[in-house]
This record gives C-alpha cells, structure tokens and sequence, in this order.
C-alpha cells in the first residue's frame, strides 16, 4: 500500500498528446504501469507536446525507465509545446509523492 499525503491520495495519472496534431495520445496511470509506476512511452517516445495531469503529480523523464533528468508536473500542468520541446522518453509518478506505508 502507498499514501499519497500531498495529492489526496490519489495514483498519479496523465494523459499526454504528441506535439504535431494532439491526435496521437498514450495514457498513463501508475497503478497499471511496470516497477515502481514507471511507464516508458511507444507512440510518443520523444514527441510529448501536451499533457494533462488529472489533478496529480508527474514526472516526464529524458531516459528510458525513468532514469535521467526529470521534471515534474503539479496539478492540471499542460502545455509543453512552445520554447522548450524535450525529448521524453518515460512518465513516473513525482518522486516525493510515492513512499511506503508504514
């Protein structure tokens, strides 16, 4: 069992759109993604252009498997188009907001 005590408990979860037309999307939720919430992306491996948080925290990742530089998204984040495209390549839930039960 994990506690989510800043986001209400709630998992993390995300839906993201590619950065061309938003018609190619991959969803994420982090009770359904491998070890420990970690998702790396298929269709928009290093095309994220839109994201939607549903209210949680995530964590977009430059490497596979969630490894790399990271940056985390808060709330209903979604705007990544723009200045600053990154290449993506994996989605996990904020560091901070995944711990142990006790």
């Amino acid at each position: 069992m994990y506690l989510f005590p800043e986001h209400d408990q709630k998992p993390a979860r995300a839906t993201l759109f590619d950065n061309k037309n938003y018609r190619n999307k991959e969803e994420y939720n982090e009770r359904q993604s491998w070890e420990p919430g970690c998702m790396n992306f298929r269709t928009l491996d290093q095309n994220v252009g839109y994201i939607q948080t549903h209210d949680t925290c995530i964590s977009l990742f430059m490497e596979r498997n969630c490894k790399g530089w990271q940056t985390k998204f808060f709330k209903d984040s979604r705007v990544l188009n723009g200045p600053w495209r990154f290449k993506f390549r994996s989605i996990g839930p904020c560091a901070d907001a995944l711990r142990p039960s006790q």
